[in-house]
């Protein structure tokens, strides 16, 4: 196989015009630049390390590594290792490892492995061996193994006898599995919030998360950047959104309150501080030793930290 590495869009374009008629020819995405592309025609392409690719079209692309994947259109990827796939449109997806997707639209993924699946829309999952899928709207679930399986508002889900379903709607409709009805909090303390999600105290400090972009900030300008304790200078005790910085109690769960988030921290929290928001909470600050990069599973990202001093909301 003819092995072309590229770390510029420019370099793509150039190999894609010259072998993308040759199906020996192997194209490695590679830097940090984002690359997109339409048309793969009969080469490989394949990215790797950081790479960040948007896949349109009939393009199809493997994703290795921590590789970072968008698919729209028709477009087909196949992630590996710890790759992160977002899948839109009629674009096909398949998992493997620890790869993480997110399927909207009429998306189909297949995953296995240990992979993690959040689809919604009318996206469909096929679910083998350990994969975790979190499947909402009208998204449908076919399951198998010891997939595990969180039903949300009017999903299907069909599944083999050992998979377990937590479902979270009387509208959803599970069929097979072991099924889990998920209860629904009232009123509930920040000690009742933190242990409906399986979250540790220790001290009188919990950890949440907050999903942010590349330069670890959100659209409304708090540095969530390692080492960093943002404080909210407009802090109000009310369960009502606004008034203070805003957490999640997983990495997965961030993507409803920032669907582009692209990366994550693992903020410390004083408990007696919390409001809870529904499957949110907010505090007043993040506790020192300050935020730690995650990824998706939350497990600690290592990247040079730049300890950064507290800043307003």
């Amino acid at each position: 196989m003819d092995c072309i590495h590229v770390t510029t869009q420019e370099q793509l374009d150039e190999a894609l015009a010259e072998h993308g008629t040759n199906p020996a020819a192997c194209i490695h995405l590679k830097g940090t630049e984002e690359f997109e592309i339409s048309s793969s025609g009969s080469a490989t392409v394949s990215a790797s390390g950081s790479a960040t690719v948007s896949a349109y079209d009939s393009a199809t692309v493997s994703a290795y590594d921590s590789a970072t994947v968008r698919a729209y259109d028709s477009a087909t990827v196949s992630a590996y290792d710890s790759a992160t796939v977002r899948a839109y449109d009629s674009a096909t997806v398949r998992a493997y490892d620890s790869a993480t997707v997110r399927a909207y639209g009429s998306a189909t993924v297949r995953a296995s492995g240990s992979a993690t699946v959040r689809a919604s829309g009318s996206a469909t999952v096929r679910a083998y061996g350990s994969a975790t899928v979190s499947a909402s709207g009208s998204a449908t679930v076919s399951a198998s193994g010891s997939a595990t399986v969180s039903a949300y508002d009017s999903a299907t889900v069909s599944a083999s006898k050992y998979v377990a379903i937590h479902k979270h709607s009387k509208r959803t409709k599970v069929t097979g599995g072991v099924v889990i009805e998920t209860k629904t909090l009232t009123d509930p303390t920040a000690a009742d919030w933190a242990e409906y999600y399986g979250l540790d105290v220790v001290d009188g400090i919990v950890t949440v998360y907050k999903g942010v972009d590349d330069n670890y900030t959100t659209p409304r300008g708090a540095d969530y950047s390692p080492g960093a304790t943002p404080a909210a200078a407009d802090w109000k005790p009310t369960q009502q959104c606004g008034n203070g910085l805003h957490f999640s109690p997983s990495p997965g769960h961030t993507f409803d309150y920032n669907a582009d988030a692209t990366r994550f921290l693992a903020c410390p929290v004083r408990l007696a501080e919390l409001i809870v928001i529904g499957d949110k909470v907010k505090a007043p600050r993040v506790e020192a030793p300050g935020c730690v990069e995650v990824d998706i599973i939350g497990r600690p990202v290592k990247r040079p930290v730049d300890v950064k001093p507290a800043v307003s909301a």
